[in-house]
């Protein structure tokens, strides 16, 4: 027993050690501020104007995509906590792909400063970027011919990763395609110190959208299989055909009854 013991312990130590998930708001809950993990990432809802961010009834969270003095958004901020690496893995679905400018699915840090090392995953004229505050505001897209799009009306996946201390990469998938590599750059984008979603760095560029199924890990070794495969995690809304059925058959019991 106690050599099995022993070489158990040493197996556990040579295993990998897993990242770290250190947000997930699914929203299935109706509360749009709630972690899943825990109650250290919890969101603040920003409501400027008249069209609120809600739920809806499949579990999503459905962004206005109002700008200016009716941005609304979700924030979080973490007191300037800096990140390696990590992985920002987002669902989310809109009828029209091309807003305008700069419109917001995610970002980091409020200050518009180039050396702060702030960045964002937005749509520009219907192109996807993860795009950082650094020198030059370098930028990974879908820009170039071939490359993934996009897709209104379904559920898409942007995943964006800081695989190092200055690179970083870009995917994009939905639910019936994998993750698709968008490229790999030689950027830093920045940490985690004060994320938002809905919304852009400097929070007058806003996307409309529904999302779901968000997730932050601290580390860039988490499987995208693995995130491609759980979907948006949407619950199951009855079809209205069900209940319409029942009304239609209420006459039929009722003559059978005489």
């Amino acid at each position: 027993m106690t050599r099995t013991l022993t070489i158990t312990t040493l197996v556990g130590l040579a295993l990998p050690i897993q990242a770290a998930l250190l947000a997930h708001y699914d929203f299935t809950d109706g509360i749009l501020t709630n972690n899943e993990v825990g109650p250290a990432e919890t969101l603040t809802l920003i409501n400027q104007g008249a069209n609120i961010i809600t739920t809806t009834p499949q579990g999503s969270a459905s962004f206005p995509g109002e700008t200016g003095a009716d941005a609304d958004y979700l924030e979080l901020d973490r007191s300037g906590a800096g990140a390696g690496a990590f992985t920002v893995s987002i669902w989310f679905k809109t009828g029209t792909v091309d807003q305008g400018s700069f419109q917001g699915i995610f970002s980091n840090n409020v200050v518009n400063n180039p050396n702060n090392f702030s960045w964002q995953i937005d749509v520009n004229g219907g192109i996807v970027r993860l795009v950082s505050a650094t020198s030059g505001f370098p930028a990974i897209t879908n820009g170039d011919a071939g490359e993934p799009a996009i897709i209104p009306d379904v559920w898409n996946q942007i995943v964006a990763r800081k695989t190092g201390g200055s690179t970083a990469d870009l995917w994009l998938g939905t639910e019936t395609t994998p993750l698709q590599s968008l490229g790999t750059a030689n950027m830093n984008p920045g940490g985690l110190q004060y994320f938002r979603l809905g919304v852009n760095r400097n929070s007058d560029s806003l996307y409309e959208m529904e999302m779901a199924n968000v997730k932050i890990y601290d580390d860039a070794n988490v499987s995208l299989t693995d995130l491609n495969a759980e979907g948006p995690q949407l619950l199951a809304v009855p079809e209205p055909t069900t209940g319409l059925l029942v009304l239609l058959s209420l006459p039929l019991l009722l003559r059978r009854k005489k």
